[in-house]
């Protein structure tokens, strides 16, 4: 579909920018990071391509966030982190790249502009029939203005909702919750794929 080519093309110049830049200054001072780095890098970039699969796991989805997370930590430092709270069977299946730019925008929107140290915590609930995943962060939130245009272009929530509802109905968009100061909350469901 068009706009799966359009994710697929999304190669994001700034993060491959400021990677480079993170991993060309660590090969002189630690070279072990920066093979790291660069590996992180490339499964970043390999996740893009698994958007020709319909379905991945959970788990792999969790891999394509820490791999992201991993290089956005070179930059940062301890400035940002990630946390699992998981509940059930991770081999669930969900369609590529739903929750990984989800967890991006926690990262971009939220807790860079944060002055504190802050994370992202996904949390979810795998049952049988469905699964529950909540992306919340504690960085700069939102009012109720930003919240009421949040699927403009800048933030790239919107891809994620439309597939969502496209996939499963318009029951199945996200849920967003924020409060300025106290970070954001982005909710969604997934139900279980029963052609697997």
């Amino acid at each position: 579909s068009m706009e799966l080519k359009a994710l697929q093309s999304q190669i994001n110049p700034h993060f491959l920018f400021n990677a480079m830049n993170t991993i060309s200054s660590l090969i002189s001072e630690d070279h072990e990071k920066a093979k790291d780095l660069l590996l992180n890098l490339s499964d970043y970039y390999r996740s893009r391509l698994q958007l020709a699969k319909d379905f991945i796991t959970l788990e792999s989805e969790f891999e394509n966030i820490n791999a992201y997370m991993a290089i956005e930590q070179a930059r940062f430092g301890d400035k940002i982190a990630v946390r699992y709270e998981i509940e059930g069977d991770t081999s669930f299946l969900i369609p590529p790249l739903i929750l990984q730019p989800l967890v991006e925008n926690a990262v971009k929107h939220g807790l860079q502009k944060s002055l504190h140290p802050g994370s992202v915590i996904i949390s979810a609930s795998i049952k049988d029939e469905e699964a529950s995943i909540c992306i919340a962060d504690n960085g700069v939130g939102m009012d109720e203005t930003v919240l009421a245009t949040i699927y403009g272009e800048s933030h790239g929530l919107d891809n994620v909702h439309q597939r969502l509802i496209n996939l499963y109905g318009s029951e199945y968009g996200l849920k967003i919750e924020s409060k300025v100061g106290e970070g954001t909350k982005v909710w969604l469901r997934i139900p279980c794929n029963t052609e697997s």
